[in-house]
């Protein structure tokens, strides 16, 4: 599988930081939510613990 990743930018962002403010706002969203470990899903407001295919499956059918 290839990424296209433009390994330059993607360099040059991670250096000068571009996307910390968005990803602290994701970790604080989180830790109000609840989150304890990743990854982490939603279904509707509900954070559902790191579970495999069939209990996402039952969490979304619910």
């Amino acid at each position: 599988m290839r990424l296209n990743l433009d390994v330059p930018r993607f360099l040059q962002e991670l250096s000068a930081r571009v996307h910390r403010a968005r990803v602290q706002i994701d970790v604080q969203s989180g830790q109000q939510h609840g989150v304890q470990e990743t990854p982490a899903f939603f279904i509707g407001i509900r954070c559902q613990p790191n579970q495999d295919l069939e209990g996402l499956m039952q969490a979304t059918a619910s």
